[in-house]
């Protein structure tokens, strides 16, 4: 007995974790320890969501989520191998070029944080919860959807805003599905569309600031999105009743600087990150010849050349914020054709609309600069974007003078936009009879989802 004890005050003693434990996060009812998180030990947890009797039959993808999860810090941003038949009332939501979207039900619930009768922040779990499942079409083999299921869950290792619950296998169909948190006010594209009049600037530049804190998660995990639209942007609830923007569709993620940029980590993972490079380097091989994208927001060196790098997305977030200052997609009026293309790579940039100011706009036209070498990077757009949001909230208790004139103008925009509203129903963009809806006639050709384009010589 004196022996299992020494053994067992050794194990204490060589605590990993001692400095993360804190009292007020309660006690690990399996080592007897303070927790690291809210109901999370970080040496005890990971193996407990690792249920061996729940798995799937590909081991590669167990293993990856067995070391994703010694990752995770908190209790709620576990990843779990989700049984099929613990889904039900699936049906079809959406559906693109390559993808498609269910609603589901998912009967165990996915983790959150919840505030008990006696104020406490407690683990648990919402018991048949909505959530979305996401799987690829035309998918010739499984890798795809798994190496982009990898992609999000190391990208929320570091925080991103849309949550992936885990991924599940339909064993009728054979396809893999990611399962993430459900968008219950759809996306960016169709939230402006809908709410455009009713929103004000502090609220168009809340929605940015969690875009481009998406963005440089994903950079600093050491990936560039490369399909940055507004279709891609999901308005979703941040559990305290805000309305929050966030990043999703890592379909066309690749590796910053490919095979030169491998973080250093254990050998094993090492091999790992290599073999998806060489799947993807067998698929760009396969795919040389094309491109794919909506065209509005395809940077001009990915046109011309197929040159990426991360500031592709950059050059995707500045069309994005054009977005968000008019309501209205990107070159809605024109065919999005070889044309079009053209004129990008020719220096073509959206609108802005009536009012945005000055200050606002040539930071976005610097986004959308053609040298990728001249635009900001997603740390410089994230610092600037969330300044202005704090002057138009007036968070900084002093303004200087600059400040100050930034703060009138997005108040004078605002004012502009409700003077629109007002006064313009009845010209070509007016409001329908919702006053927070826009209306507007897209060209036939004007395609805003993700599609093969072939521009190549």
């Amino acid at each position: 007995m004196s022996k299992n004890k020494e053994e067992n005050n050794a194990i204490a003693d060589d605590d990993l974790f001692a400095d993360k434990r804190d009292a007020r996060e309660g006690i690990c009812s399996y080592c007897h320890r303070f927790n690291t998180q809210t109901s999370w030990c970080q040496s005890c947890d990971p193996q407990r969501v690792n249920n061996p009797r729940l798995k799937s039959e590909n081991e590669k993808l167990n293993n990856f989520i067995n070391k994703i999860q010694y990752k995770i810090t908190e209790y709620h941003r576990a990843i779990e191998w989700i049984p099929f038949d613990r889904l039900k009332n699936i049906e079809k939501i959406g559906e693109g070029y390559f993808n498609e979207i269910y609603s589901a039900t998912w009967i165990d619930g996915y983790r959150q944080l919840q505030w008990d009768k006696y104020k406490t922040l407690r683990g648990s779990r919402k018991s048949n919860g909505l959530v979305a499942l996401r799987c690829i079409k035309r998918n010739e083999n499984k890798i795809d959807i798994i190496q982009e299921f990898k992609i999000h869950c190391r990208c929320q290792v570091n925080n991103n805003h849309l949550r992936v619950y885990g991924i599940t296998l339909n064993p009728y169909t054979m396809d893999y599905m990611i399962v993430i948190k459900y968008a219950e006010f759809g996306n960016l594209r169709n939230y402006l569309s809908l709410n455009f009049y009713q929103l004000v600037w502090s609220e168009k530049l809340g929605f940015l600031r969690r875009i481009i804190e998406d963005l440089a998660t994903i950079h600093a995990a050491g990936y560039m999105h490369l399909n940055l639209h507004s279709g891609n942007i999901l308005q979703t609830n941040d559990g305290k009743g805000r309305i929050i923007s966030a990043i999703s569709d890592f379909r066309f993620a690749k590796k910053i600087d490919g095979r030169n940029n491998l973080k250093k980590e254990r050998k094993e993972e090492k091999k790992e990150e290599r073999e998806e490079i060489n799947g993807e380097e067998k698929k760009e091989e396969k795919e040389k010849k094309q491109i794919s994208g909506v065209i509005p927001y395809i940077a001009p060196e990915v046109i011309i050349n197929q040159q990426f790098s991360s500031t592709v997305d950059i050059y995707s977030f500045g069309v994005i914020m054009a977005e968000m200052s008019t309501g209205f997609p990107p070159f809605y009026d024109c065919a999005h054709d070889l044309e079009l293309a053209r004129k990008i790579c020719n220096g073509l940039r959206p609108e802005f609309g009536e009012g945005t100011p000055e200050y606002y706009i040539q930071f976005a036209r610097k986004c959308m600069r053609h040298n990728p070498l001249d635009r900001p990077n997603s740390t410089t757009c994230k610092n600037m974007i969330s300044r202005m949001w704090n002057i138009s909230n007036g968070v900084e208790e002093f303004l200087l003078p600059e400040q100050l004139k930034i703060r009138y103008e997005f108040d004078k925009a605002d004012d502009k936009i409700q003077r629109r509203l007002n006064n313009n129903n009845n010209n070509h963009h007016h409001c329908n009879n919702n006053n927070n809806n826009l209306s507007y006639h897209p060209h036939p050709q004007a395609i805003y989802s993700c599609r093969l384009l072939e521009f190549r010589k």
